[in-house]
């Protein structure tokens, strides 16, 4: 695509790398229709039992999530793919919880 990375590979990760990943992964677009995924997501883990009720500020942490991990993988949005991370954000939650209830949706 010919642009070149803001970003110089080195044998280190400091606060600062991480920081600036971290405004740059804003900017990494969350296609309209995972968006409805996740929001049918939500929708399963509240009705299901037991209920997990996902607060608009944990969505909101998820959704940076995402795109932080299409950022670090180069991608130019945020993918299907990326939603597998959602397991070990919404349904480990739970005392006893391993994920299952977000991988069997």
């Amino acid at each position: 695509d010919g642009q070149k990375s803001p970003f110089t590979v080195t044998t280190s990760f400091d606060c600062e790398d991480c920081q600036e990943a971290c405004r740059a992964a804003q900017q990494v677009p969350v296609p309209s229709r995972l968006l409805r995924m996740v929001g049918a997501l939500r929708r399963h883990l509240e009705e299901a039992q037991p209920n997990q009720l996902i607060s608009d500020r944990r969505l909101a942490k998820a959704m940076r999530l995402l795109q932080v991990a299409a950022f670090t993988m180069g991608a130019q949005e945020v993918s299907e793919i990326d939603l597998l991370l959602l397991r070990h954000m919404f349904d480990s939650a739970q005392p006893g919880a391993d994920g299952s209830m977000v991988v069997k949706w």
